[in-house]
């Protein structure tokens, strides 16, 4: 079943979303998944729900606010949180999901 969370701003469509799905299915248990750039985790989330079993995540970012969220009104509300809190907000449930900030 794919699993994906609207609630999560970010770039990719859904459509994108689910192609990511897919190459997820060509990877074996216990893989390592390294994303570089989590920015609010909209990837972040899908990488870890629809992951093989046993594998794990890096989401790798500076979280830093002045190279982030520019263009299009980007959930600008994140200006003012915590970038890496709001991040962290979401991926509560995402048990294997390690941060490299």
């Amino acid at each position: 079943m794919i699993k994906i969370n609207d609630r999560i701003p970010g770039w990719k469509s859904e459509l994108e979303l689910k192609r990511i799905i897919e190459l997820l299915s060509f990877l074996n248990e216990n893989s390592i998944i390294v994303e570089i750039g989590a920015s609010a985790g909209r990837v972040t989330w899908v990488l870890s729900k629809n992951c093989p079993k046993n594998s794990k995540i890096y989401a790798i970012d500076t979280w830093n606010p002045e190279k982030m969220f520019v263009g299009n009104g980007y959930h600008l509300e994140a200006k003012q949180l915590n970038i890496q809190e709001y991040f962290n907000s979401f991926m509560k449930e995402c048990l294997n999901i390690n941060v490299i900030a």
